[in-house]
């Protein structure tokens, strides 16, 4: 059982969980209080319900304290319930005055989240007080697992090859999904324990997609039940059925582009999954916007043609590889300019069996005042009305905080016009597990022990992503619009709420959202300050005009549709959303507004 404990000192305080995670620093509020912490997830300290807490109470506080002095410590756990330790003697030494440790115990009867206050008070009226918030939660499951290649024999042995970016999933109810990472190593933690018996496996869509079988387990799934707040281990051991499997596969993803700047960069994700093992030798050649210049790039060797860098000969070994380019960004570019970019890689050591994923279009856009945690997709604002588009999503996360982020998690709450059973992780920057809720439609990616540095220690290494895909429904009618929006937690602290992305059903031939009213449509400027002017359409083919937030919440519906100089000097600054409508079609567009 794991064990999980709080330490409280009061004066200098000192609070532990003891469990076997990193542990991390947080400050008190009062001068000289200090509170050490592991937190098991994220969103808060998450404690299993079944695991009493045992606190440890440490006072001191500076003298003269004499013999005979006492205190009184109080511990109000918040369900109704106090540990009291009145009259308390102080012992006496180095002018000092503190007490040997008190250890109360407490269960708690029901989940929830709690607020724990401890006080003290001397017999000189010397008061100290701090308060600690707690998630009681029966989501204390957690499964490791290792995913190897077979070399032929049929057994888990040495010869066998971590497989990296294998997709796993855990069914009861609901759905949890993890990808092993280079090292065929795989976490998810935060299991809901009452549901029955799970059934876990490698996600069956996958296997069948790359040719692949499962030696063990036997029947190629395990049965789980019994999960607890240990964690439960499993092994799955894949087969290469003797052929000479290769899958290099690529993703990226555009950042932080702002004129006359080197700031905007891409990065460059490749994966080597084979049976063979070894490097793969291959050429590489990046797409971007004829408006960009490289300005640095990670990977050495690159060819710069306008609008392209192309790499020959790249050795890309086993598992992960990832690399940077940085571009400059022209000065007086507008902002929301749309940015283009395109990789392919192209092996040509080996035989890929499924290049369908050797190639990898992504957008960014360049923005005036860049918001670091934001949400991309891999295709534009107007999608094919006859096409099921497969949509790829890129939720970017950086640590603007003064001390390591150490669990984040990102509640993604997935539109009714995409296809649940579609979804899959492309690529992630950190080991971490999701869970969907097919009723709410929520998922959830958990990254626990990130320990992501602040940006003021490291830009680079303060950042990260994660990218899945999704497929829309099919039969989604002319002029549907797909938003998403994606809500980033900072271990306690509130969301940080991303932009909506917004791709919409056009029609296939003219390219444009239906009827053709908008085919000419422009809004400007941009940035703007006192007025948003709406030019090429008429103002008697406008029905409504709102303006919204980048969550969809409604700002203003404005009220003189016909004249289509819209006031703005009453908005804050910021990105917004202006959705015109014709009838029963509508058309979204970004606007920006800044004073």
């Amino acid at each position: 059982m794991k064990t999980t404990k709080l330490k409280f000192t009061i004066g200098a305080m000192f609070f532990f969980l003891l469990a076997s995670f990193t542990t991390s620093k947080v400050y008190s509020q009062y001068t000289g209080l200090y509170c050490y912490f592991t937190e098991d997830s994220i969103g808060g300290t998450n404690i299993c319900l079944s695991e009493p807490i045992d606190a440890y109470i440490y006072w001191a506080n500076s003298g003269p304290y004499n013999t005979g002095d006492y205190v009184d410590i109080n511990v109000d756990w918040g369900d109704g319930n106090n540990s009291s330790y009145p009259g308390t003697p102080i012992l006496v030494g180095g002018g000092y005055g503190y007490i040997n440790y008190i250890s109360p115990v407490h269960n708690y009867a029901v989940a929830g989240n709690y607020t724990v206050i401890v006080t003290s008070l001397d017999n000189y009226s010397n008061a100290h007080a701090d308060t600690f918030y707690f998630n009681m939660s029966d989501l204390c499951g957690d499964v490791m697992t290792w995913v190897f290649m077979d070399d032929g024999d049929g057994v888990y042995d040495g010869g066998d090859m971590a497989m990296p970016s294998v997709p796993l999933v855990l069914t009861s109810g609901v759905s949890y999904g993890v990808t092993t990472d280079v090292y065929g190593y795989a976490e998810i933690t935060d299991i809901d324990v009452n549901q029955p018996a799970y059934t876990y496996e490698v996600d069956p869509a996958w296997l069948s997609a790359n040719g692949l079988t499962v030696v063990s387990p036997g029947g190629g799934s395990f049965s789980v039940s019994g999960l607890g707040s240990m964690p439960q281990s499993f092994l799955f051991l894949l087969d290469c059925g003797g052929s000479s499997y290769l899958d290099i596969a690529v993703d990226g993803y555009g950042w932080g582009f702002k004129p006359a700047t080197h700031e905007g960069y891409t990065s460059i994700h490749v994966s080597n999954a084979s049976c063979v093992g070894g490097p793969v030798t291959s050429n590489i050649s990046l797409d971007f916007d004829p408006l960009l210049t490289v300005f640095s790039s990670y990977l050495p060797g690159g060819v710069i043609t306008p609008g392209n860098i192309t790499w020959t000969g790249v050795n890309i070994p086993f598992g992960n590889f990832n690399f940077y380019l940085y571009y400059d960004v022209p000065p007086g570019t507008p902002a929301l300019t749309p940015l283009a970019f395109n990789v392919s890689v192209t092996p040509t050591s080996a035989t890929d069996l499924f290049p369908a994923n050797n190639s990898f279009a992504f957008n960014s856009e360049v923005r005036n005042s860049w918001d670091p945690n934001f949400k991309a997709t891999n295709v534009g604002t107007a999608i094919d009305v006859n096409v099921q588009d497969e949509i790829a999503y890129t939720v970017h996360f950086q640590n603007l905080g003064n001390a390591d982020a150490m669990n984040i998690h990102i509640v993604d709450t997935l539109s009714t016009l995409l296809d649940l059973n579609s979804f899959r992780i492309l690529s992630q920057s950190h080991e971490g597990s999701y869970s969907i809720n097919p009723t709410t439609r929520e998922i959830i990616f958990t990254f626990p022990n990130i320990n992501l540095v602040p940006q003021s220690v490291d830009d680079v290494l303060s950042q990260g992503y994660i990218t899945y895909t999704i497929k829309e429904n099919v039969g989604n009618t002319l002029g549907s619009d797909i938003h998403n929006t994606a809500h980033i937690f900072f271990d306690s602290n509130p969301a940080v709420v991303t932009n909506t992305t917004s791709n919409v059903n056009v029609d296939t031939v003219s390219g444009i959202e239906t009827p053709s009213v908008f085919s000419s449509m422009t809004i400007y400027p941009v940035p703007a300050n006192d007025y948003v002017f709406i030019n090429g359409i008429a103002s008697e083919d406008v029905t409504s005009i709102q303006i919204l937030d980048l969550n969809g919440r409604l700002i203003e519906t404005v009220k003189n549709v016909s004249n289509l100089m819209i006031p703005v000097n009453e908005l804050t600054n910021g990105i917004y959303l202006m959705e015109i409508k014709s009838g029963e079609y509508k058309t979204t567009r970004k606007i920006c507004i800044q004073h």
